[in-house]
C-alpha cells in the first residue's frame, strides 16, 4: 500500500522485509500525474516500509498511483511491476448516503471469530477520509473510526473490524481499519449508525429476521434504502465478502409488488403487503382498487415500511369471500415503477364478539370503557347494559357518553362506537378493586357478547419494594418476529396493588428505561398473587 505523510513524503509498506539496496533505488519507483521518480528512498526500521521524498510537492485533494518496479525481498526474490493508489489533500464533506453500511457480521461463525465487522462503501465520486467518521449501535458515545488517515474513493470500499488479528486470520490480503473502541453488535438484533460531524450519513436497525446468522448480512443493492428487504445472507463459503461485490450483490431494478393482502372482519379496512418499501408519493387511495368491490377511500403509509392500511368508502365494505386488490403506478425508493401488481384477499364471516380491552378510572365518577372492535350504540349506550361492584356493594350508571368512534365502520353511515364513558351516580371506593360487567354488547357484524368483565382500580397504589414485582415469563424470540415479545409480571404479595404507570421497564442496553404507559394486567394496576 501507498500513503502520503505530507505533501513531499509517501510511505510505501510491503507485504515482507526487503532487499535494502533495491529497495533503496530511486529509480524503482514513479509516481503518475507528472511527480516522476523520487530524489531519496529510505528503508524503515521495520524492514518493510519505504520513506519517498519527492522532488516536487504532490497537490490536492487528488488521486496518485505509485508504480514499483524491481524492488527485491530479503531472500534476492525481485518484483515485477506493481501499483497502489493513494489520496492526498482533506476528505470531502459527505451528502447522506455517499458511503453506505454494506456488509455487517454481527453472528460470527464460531465464537468470537472472526470478529464482528462492518464493511462501507462509497457510492458517491467524492473521497472521504474516516478520521471525520464514527461508528456505534447507536448507544453511548460515537466512537471514532481511525485516529489515521484513511481514505475511501469512489467505487471503494473501507472493512471496519472489531480485532485485527482474527479478522486477517479468516480474510487474509483484505485491507481493514481496526477501530480502536467497538461497540459490540447483538445477535437478537442492533443498529448499526455512521455519522459525519454528528449528521447521520447511513444507519440500519436490523433484526434476526433480516438474516446473517452464523455469517455476514450483505446489502443487496447500494442505491436501494437500509432496509430488511435491501439484506441478505452471503452466500460465500467464507461466511463474508470485506473490501470486495457482495456475494448477494442485486441491484433492483423492479418497482414494489403485493405480496399478501389481509381483510379486517368488518370489511372496512385492507392492509396490503408490499415486496420493498415504495415512495410515499405513489401510495395514494387512487393507486388501489378491489375487482368487484368497495371504492378504496383512503391509504395510511408510513414512509420506509411495507404494509399499507386501505380504508374503504362509507357505507361500503368488501364481501365476504375472496377479492383481487389490484396496484397500479406504485414507484420504489430507487425510482423503479410497477404498472400493475395483485394480490388476493378473503374476508372471513364474522363471527367473534367485542371485548372489553381496558376499563379505566377518568375521576371519582368517570370509568372510560374501551371495547376490541366497534359495537352498536343501540347496546353500547343503555345504561342497563354497565353495573359495577365493589366488596359487594353496587354503583349505579347515570350517564353513558360515547368517546371515540371508528368512523370507516358502520355500513349503514353510523360509525362504530369504540369506547365510553361511564358517569357513576356514586363515586369509586379508593383502594378497592372494582368489577365492570357489561352485558349485551354487539359487534357491527351481529355478534352478542355474553357477560363482559373487566376490573379497574381508583386510588393511591402502593409502592413497590424490590422483589415485590416479579418478572416469571419472557417471550424473547417469538416466531412473528420482534413485534410478538413480551414480558409476564407477577405481584409477589398478598395484600398490596401497583400501578404499573409508575414503572420502568428496560434492557442492560440502555441507561434508562421506558415507563409502561398501558398495561393488560389487571386494568390499571398489579394486583395481588
Amino acid at each position: 500500500m501507498a500513503e502520503a505523510q505530507d505533501a513531499q513524503t509517501v510511505l510505501a509498506t510491503f507485504d515482507e522485509a526487503l532487499d535494502p539496496a533495491s529497495a533503496e533505488t530511486v529509480t524503482n519507483y514513479v509516481l503518475d500525474a507528472g511527480v516522476g521518480s523520487p530524489t531519496g528512498a529510505t528503508l524503515q526500521g521495520d524492514g518493510t516500509s519505504v520513506r519517498l521524498t519527492l522532488a516536487a510537492p504532490l497537490t490536492g485533494p487528488a488521486s496518485y498511483t505509485l508504480t514499483v518496479t524491481g524492488v527485491a525481498d530479503a531472500a534476492g526474490n525481485p518484483s515485477g511491476s506493481q501499483s497502489a493508489a493513494f489520496f492526498f489533500g482533506e476528505g470531502a464533506t459527505p451528502a447522506p448516503f455517499d458511503l453506505v453500511v454494506n456488509e455487517v457480521l454481527y453472528d460470527e461463525p464460531s465464537a468470537d471469530n472472526p470478529g464482528e465487522f462492518v464493511e462501507l462503501f462509497n457510492r458517491s465520486d467524492q473521497t472521504f477520509d474516516l478520521r471525520s467518521f464514527t461508528l456505534n449501535d447507536n448507544t453511548g458515545p460515537d466512537e471514532p473510526i481511525t485516529t489515521a488517515p484513511v481514505f475511501v474513493g469512489p467505487g471503494e470500499y473501507a472493512v471496519i473490524v472489531e480485532d485485527a488479528a482474527l479478522f486477517a486470520a479468516v480474510f487474509p490480503g483484505v485491507p481493514f481499519v481496526e477501530q480502536p473502541a467497538w461497540s459490540a453488535l447483538n445477535n437478537s438484533g442492533d443498529a448499526v449508525v455512521l455519522t459525519y460531524e454528528d449528521t447521520v450519513v447511513d444507519s440500519l436497525f436490523y433484526t434476526p429476521d433480516w438474516g446473517g446468522e452464523d455469517a455476514s448480512l450483505e446489502r443487496k443493492d447500494p442505491e436501494a434504502p437500509s432496509v430488511a428487504s435491501n439484506f441478505a445472507t452471503t452466500a460465500d463459503l467464507r461466511g463474508g465478502t470485506p473490501g470486495a461485490l457482495n456475494s448477494r450483490f442485486e441491484p433492483d431494478v423492479a418497482g414494489p409488488t403485493l405480496v399478501a393482502a389481509l381483510a379486517s372482519a368488518d370489511g372496512r379496512r385492507i392492509l396490503v403487503t408490499l415486496d420493498e418499501p415504495a415512495q410515499p408519493a405513489s401510495v395514494i387511495p387512487s393507486a388501489f382498487s378491489v375487482g368487484g368491490g368497495p371504492a378504496i377511500a383512503t391509504a395510511v403509509y408510513a414512509p420506509g415500511a411495507v404494509t399499507v392500511l386501505l380504508g374503504v368508502a362509507d357505507g361500503q365494505a368488501l364481501p365476504v369471500g375472496t377479492s383481487t386488490v389490484t396496484a397500479t403506478g406504485l414507484t420504489d425508493l430507487v425510482g423503479n415503477t410497477t404498472a400493475s401488481t395483485s394480490a388476493e384477499v378473503t374476508r372471513q364471516e364474522d363471527t367473534t364478539p367485542p371485548l372489553i380491552t381496558r376499563a379505566a378510572p377518568q375521576s371519582a365518577t368517570v370509568v372510560r370503557v374501551q371495547f376490541s372492535e366497534p359495537v352498536t350504540a343501540e347496546t353500547a349506550t343503555p345504561l342497563g347494559t354497565y353495573a359495577l361492584a365493589a366488596e359487594g356493594a353496587t354503583l349505579g350508571v347515570a350517564a353513558v357518553a360515547i368517546v371515540d368512534t371508528d368512523e370507516a365502520s358502520g355500513q349503514t353511515g353510523t360509525p362504530g362506537v369504540l369506547s365510553v364513558d361511564l358517569t357513576l351516580d356514586a363515586p369509586l371506593p379508593d383502594r378497592v378493586l372494582t368489577t365492570l360487567t357489561a352485558t349485551g354488547v354487539q359487534d357491527l357484524a351481529g355478534n352478542v357478547a355474553g357477560p363482559l368483565t373487566a376490573r379497574l382500580f381508583f386510588g393511591t397504589a402502593d409502592t413497590p419494594e424490590a422483589g415485590q414485582i416479579a418478572i416469571t415469563e419472557v417471550m424473547h424470540d417469538p416466531a412473528s418476529g420482534s413485534d410478538g415479545e413480551y414480558l409476564e409480571l407477577l405481584n409477589t404479595t398478598t395484600d398490596r396493588l401497583f400501578d404499573l404507570r409508575s414503572v420502568t421497564l428496560g434492557d442492560a442496553a440502555r441507561a434508562t428505561g421506558f415507563k409502561i404507559e398501558r398495561t393488560v394486567i389487571e386494568a390499571e394496576g398489579l394486583c395481588p398473587d
